[in-house]
């Protein structure tokens, strides 16, 4: 599963999985590659 995705080109985002995915897709991006984010509070 996809647990963070990195933006366009203007840095790092960390979303879940669900809203990266809607987001990208509304920038017409359907292909992506994802970096897991393991991080524990």
């Amino acid at each position: 599963q996809c647990l963070g995705t990195k933006t366009l080109s203007s840095g790092h985002v960390k979303l879940t999985a669900n809203s990266a995915l809607e987001i990208l897709r509304r920038h017409g991006i359907y292909r992506v590659s994802c970096e897991v984010f393991m991080e524990t509070d």
